[in-house]
């Protein structure tokens, strides 16, 4: 074939690529068709594909993998297949992975490397079992395999066998020390478990292995920002979003740690910032209408409210702060109803029962009162938590 024509057809494929599923489409059969004409080897197209990835250019690499897949054969088709499969799985088309990594697993069993991202995907539609499997089956070809590792302690944390995961995400950092992924899922670990020493020392560890390494720096964020160590916090989020300027959780955790600190305008701005990239985000609305409670727009709030109700009405907090404003504007009855459904949904709301005890103590419903009162402190509930619940993004 002519070589020069192959910078034609990365060009043209580049072009025909846009956000939608449409474009991915009409590039692939593009390249097919060009593929057939100018006799273009699938091996080619595997390596360019194999470019695209080096560049960043995942659609690019997803089309290019496809098409390999559609026209080779042997090893070569196998990879490609796991490729596409893993192309399609980071653009969320979990059932084209499923379909890719089946065909890899029907002519090799033991590729390793696809059980192990198979089950991640299994892993994240919660069919845990199926998940197990495929990574005993992974270790079993290889027990080194330290991604394998580090995804099955993942799922083995998800359904509580926390012993289990970090005897796992021993295992993994023992095979490769430098496993970014292990370290840093095992930093987040040891902080659930309340090992915030440990936890810590994992963090910084996986930070010099990759100071670029985007979840670490944001579950880091999270970790001081719990502890009160809120300037140390805003270093990582701000870190965070100077790599990437589009991570919509670090956004809003850093509109929630400005609020906590009472900058109110450049919480705003982080908050309208994450809301032009979900909009429809409840939890983001809930977050924002706090924000404005805080600082005594009220009306504003109770829209944002609103809003966050009508795209989410099954989760607690968000009635819960409703029912504060309310109660603030002296509208008792909508403000109870609130509190009600809050109770229902979460019947061990802590923050619901000492508002509502409280609304209860002014309407003189006194034994009422006690009752929500007593369980709120059974709960441990205290004073000072009581002015703001903010949904954390994890």
């Amino acid at each position: 074939m002519d070589y020069s024509r192959v910078d034609e057809l990365v060009s043209a494929v580049i072009a025909k690529i846009g956000p939608d599923r449409e474009s991915l489409d009409s590039a692939l059969d593009f390249t097919l068709d060009f593929a057939a004409t100018n006799a273009v080897h699938p091996q080619m197209l595997l390596e360019l594909a194999a470019v695209c990835e080096q560049q960043g250019m995942y659609r690019e690499e997803y089309v290019f993998a496809k098409a390999c897949a559609r026209l080779g054969s042997g090893k070569t088709r196998e990879n490609a297949f796991f490729i596409t499969g893993v192309m399609a799985y980071l653009m969320g088309c979990f059932e084209e992975a499923e379909y890719c990594y089946r065909l890899v697993l029907e002519e090799n069993p033991a590729h390793t490397a696809t059980l192990c991202n198979y089950g991640s995907l299994l892993t994240d539609l919660e069919r845990f079992e199926d998940a197990e499997s495929l990574y005993r089956n992974a270790l079993a070809n290889d027990p080194d395999h330290a991604s394998s590792r580090c995804n099955y302690a993942f799922l083995l944390a998800e359904t509580g066998r926390l012993g289990e995961a970090e005897a796992q995400y021993r295992l993994a950092l023992a095979s490769d020390p430098e496993h970014v992924g292990a370290r840093s899922n095992y930093a987040n670990l040891l902080s659930d478990l309340g090992r915030n020493d440990e936890a810590e020392k994992e963090y910084l560890a996986t930070l010099g292995l990759d100071p670029e390494h985007v979840g670490t720096r944001y579950n880091y964020g999270i970790f001081l920002s719990a502890l009160e160590r809120l300037e140390e916090a805003e270093v990582q989020y701000s870190e965070v979003l100077s790599l990437n300027p589009l991570h919509i959780h670090a956004l809003c955790n850093y509109g929630n740690l400005l609020s906590r600190q009472g900058r109110v305008s450049e919480a705003e701005a982080q908050y309208r910032k994450a809301l032009k990239l979900v909009p429809e985000d409840a939890d983001l609305h809930c977050n924002y209408a706090l924000l404005l409670l805080d600082c005594g727009r009220s009306a504003e709030a109770e829209k944002e409210f609103l809003k966050s109700l009508s795209l989410d009405s099954m989760r607690a907090p968000p009635h819960y702060n409703y029912g504060r404003l309310l109660a603030k504007k002296g509208r008792v009855e909508e403000a109870e109803a609130q509190y009600m459904e809050a109770l229902v949904l979460d019947p061990e709301h802590t923050g619901t029962h000492y508002s509502y005890g409280s609304l209860l103590k002014k309407l003189g419903r006194t034994e009422e009162a006690r009752q929500h009162y007593v369980l709120a402190l059974k709960e441990n509930y205290s004073l000072e938590s009581e002015d703001c619940q903010w949904v954390f993004f994890d």
